[in-house]
């Protein structure tokens, strides 16, 4: 029997040409009876003109190919993932200084990569020849693509440079390479998989410094062109070591109709959204943790030296959990504890973190779980059957649902650092009111979580009348009810105040109704702290005479009545600031209760922190911990 190039085999049929038979789907037996592993296409189809194709899951063609891929992965993608310590640049310097849009550029160079691969894979399943072309092609965009961001004085133009042009060179690079890394290896998937992806952490180590000593000597534009030279120089050498382990006429030969009855196994969907919502949160800390660092008073240096630290912990993570994934724990067990330590580390360590003490073991314990998620992608295919087309289908869906996490969260991420909003989360110094965030990134489990800190905008308004401007403030949500139902709302706040010329408070603002919803009928105030010739509303004229001088919590008061037209206020004025307050609220609703009638069926409304400033300039309420729950 005879065959041609493109002749399909049956699964016992003799191959004379090559001394071969089939043996069952995914091995091949030689004449001398050794049994070899061979990839889905090259068991449909084989050239007889090309007998002796390389050996799969290694050789020195195999190696090659994974250094060649290896390189390209390091200074292309590297190069992305460490967009942060540009954010960092950006933010404080001309022409983009000040503006909190600038992460869309990050998202947009990652989060636009995996969002191509629906396109980009089933284009180089049906015309492999073009994958190397392709790479070449991708190569070249991204080295061109930041000779032109170094033109940017826009943000539109940096976005179109340094995040469009410069996600698809990547993408339409990438793709092609993971095609070609399933002809070469299988049973070591997980492992090759691992080593490859590494290779951003490798990088990490080294680019986040050079990157700032860049920026910070000559600036964003030669630094882009800098960068430019080093991925040609870098990466262009080893182009030729990237190709397929199967010539092109065998790779295309097996286009079979799509098997998709993966998507009637449920595990399917439970690794689908594991990795949607891994996207969600994923690049945040990579994306803000240099900036972090620098407005917690830290150097753009140490800010780099966070992200080599989480580069460190990330290789040992795709290495380590890429070899974990061969067989040796659950991918579905993976999937799930590594999103959830991430999350964890994210609002424990990241969340509440003020020191190097906090940042450091979170950019490790970040770095192994969030870093190495990615490399159980290419097992989770695994799971569906050996079948490479089914694997790569899945990974190129896993892509679309990591990168539509990516993308939305760059413009909702930006939305949140730039509005004052009013949330359970946290903040951070230099953002109004509070650094959201946090809140968002960690979206793979949402854990209700009291524990703040913030910082109030500057001000500056000596220019205007003597009343009260702003009371810039955070504010508490709970189940609005009868105070007598309250049991306890415990809280501390610590904070410090600067500024010239200052008439402001520092003060918790609550108030009652008849009705969860009702019309306001108290105003209960608590003035942790007085500055300048300022007064609560009083009805015994100004300066106001105390209606009574009560301790509460240990911290002496007086106490102000008047009214705001219909609304009685009454105003706790701590007699000597207490920068460092821990107490109950219920108590003074308590005092209230029992020295001035106060009703206990009214409803707790609305419990707020923060500052009214009536005059000053540069003034900045800066705390370093707010905590308070409502039981």
């Amino acid at each position: 029997m005879s065959i041609g190039p493109n002749q399909v085999l049956g699964a016992e049929e003799v191959i004379r040409g090559a001394s071969q038979v089939t043996h069952g789907t995914g091995h091949m037996v030689d004449s001398d009876g050794a049994e070899k592993l061979v990839s889905d296409s090259e068991m449909a189809v084989v050239d007889p003109e090309d007998q002796n194709l390389p050996p799969i899951d290694g050789g020195p063609a195999a190696w090659r190919f994974i250094f060649g891929a290896f390189m390209m992965e390091a200074f292309q993608w590297g190069f992305a993932l460490n967009y942060g310590v540009f954010q960092n640049y950006y933010f404080k310097h001309q022409p983009f200084q000040g503006n909190k849009s600038l992460s869309i550029v990050g998202t947009v160079a990652t989060g636009g990569f995996f969002l191509g691969a629906p396109v980009v894979i089933p284009f180089i399943k049906f015309f492999p020849g073009c994958r190397r072309p392709m790479v070449w092609i991708g190569w070249a965009l991204s080295v061109l693509s930041l000779i032109a961001a170094s033109f940017a004085t826009t943000l539109g133009v940096l976005i179109a440079t340094q995040g469009v042009i410069y996600t698809v060179g990547i993408t339409i690079l990438y793709w092609p390479v993971m095609s070609m890394m399933s002809e070469w290896f299988v049973k070591k998937r997980g492992l090759a998989f691992g080593i490859f992806t590494a290779a951003t952490g490798l990088s990490g180590i080294i680019m986040p410094f050079a990157l700032a000593a860049l920026l910070d000597r000559y600036g964003y534009a030669t630094t882009l062109r800098a960068m430019g030279v080093t991925l040609a120089v870098f990466t262009g050498p080893v182009l030729p070591m990237v190709k397929g382990r199967l010539p092109a006429g065998c790779a295309g030969a097996n286009r079979k109709k799509a098997d998709l009855s993966f998507l009637q196994k449920p595990v399917f969907y439970f690794f689908s959204a594991s990795v949607l919502f891994q996207g969600l949160g994923h690049y945040f800390p990579t994306l803000y943790l240099p900036l972090y660092a620098t407005l917690l008073g830290y150097s753009s240096l140490m800010g780099a030296l966070l992200l080599a630290l989480f580069s460190v912990a990330q290789i040992i993570g795709q290495v380590g959990i890429g070899h974990l994934s061969d067989g040796r724990v659950s991918v579905q067990m993976l999937a799930f504890i590594i999103p959830f330590v991430s999350c964890i580390a994210i609002f424990t360590l990241w969340g509440f973190g003020r020191s190097l003490a906090c940042l450091i073991p979170f950019s490790l314990i970040y770095g192994v779980f969030a870093g190495g998620y990615l490399t159980l992608w290419a097992r989770m295919g695994m799971t569906f059957g050996d079948d490479e087309d089914v694997a790569l289908t899945t990974f190129g869906i896993f892509a679309f649902l990591k990168g539509i996490g990516n993308i939305i969260t760059g413009p909702i991420g930006a939305a949140l650092v730039a509005q004052d909003v009013v949330t359970k989360a946290y903040g951070l110094e230099s953002w109004p009111s509070q650094w959201s965030i946090l809140q968002y990134g960690a979206a793979i489990l949402r854990i209700r979580t009291t524990g703040r800190v913030f910082s109030l905008t500057t001000l500056n308004v000596s220019e205007w009348t003597q009343g009260v401007k702003s009371y810039t403030n955070v504010a508490s949500s709970f189940t609005k009810k009868p105070l007598s139902q309250y049991t306890s709302i415990p809280t501390s706040w610590s904070w410090s105040y600067t500024g010239t010329s200052l008439r402001a408070n520092v003060a918790y603002d609550t108030f009652l109704s008849t009705s969860p919803t009702g019309s306001q009928t108290h105003e209960i105030m608590i003035w942790l702290g007085v500055f300048g010739d300022i007064y609560p509303l009083s009805d015994n004229g100004y300066p106001p005479t105390p209606v009574a001088t009560p301790t509460i919590g240990g911290i002496a008061f007086d106490l102000i009545a008047g009214h705001n037209g219909n609304v009685i206020v009454y105003s706790f004025v701590a007699k000597t600031a207490a920068t460092s307050f821990s107490g109950d609220l219920v108590a003074f609703y308590k005092y209230l209760e029992g020295n001035f009638g106060l009703g206990s069926g009214l409803y707790l409304q609305t419990v707020q922190a923060g500052t009214e400033v009536f005059t000053g300039s540069g003034a900045k309420l800066t705390t370093s911990g707010y905590s308070i729950k409502v039981n």
